[in-house]
């Protein structure tokens, strides 16, 4: 007869759900020393099956056991990590593109303007510079005028 605290039989239900063991970190430690005092052959095998545990826990707790080594001896630098310097490179290129691209679009709104002011008025559209000078703008508006680039 089994026998209790409280004098009380256990409950021979099974349980529907079993809980997962947890292992601690010390024993953990503790079988990792243990396979590496084993010397002889089969004691790695026998390790385990005494404990309970599958070779692949092992082998992956060693894994663990030398990245955590490996990570411990690297040099941890604190405080916010250094800005890439090709980072602010791309951010002022950026930035200058934009405002590159702006102008060309304002240049060429203002061009349009030019050439329907120039349609309006007759005048030949030429590539030479002075050729506004050849016509009487009198009847214009200066800040047209202005505005568009003819005068100024």
């Amino acid at each position: 007869m089994l026998h209790t605290t409280h004098g009380h039989r256990p409950n021979p239900e099974v349980i529907a759900k079993p809980t997962r063991r947890t292992l601690t970190a010390e024993f953990k430690l503790y079988i990792l020393r243990q396979a590496d005092a084993c010397t002889e052959p089969g004691q790695i095998g026998a390790l385990p099956r005494r404990e309970g545990l599958y070779s692949s826990q092992l082998a992956q707790w060693r894994a663990q056991h030398r990245q955590a080594e490996k990570q411990a001896l690297t040099d941890h630098k604190r405080g916010r990590p250094a800005p890439d310097p090709l980072s602010a490179e791309v951010e002022r290129l950026r930035k200058e593109k934009a405002r590159l691209t702006k102008r060309l679009q304002q240049a060429e709104i203002m061009l349009e303007v030019q050439k329907k002011i120039s349609s309006m008025l007759e005048l030949p559209q030429s590539s030479g510079n002075d050729c506004w000078k050849r016509w009487n703008l009198s009847a214009i508006p200066y800040p047209l005028l202005f505005c568009v680039g003819l005068w100024g």
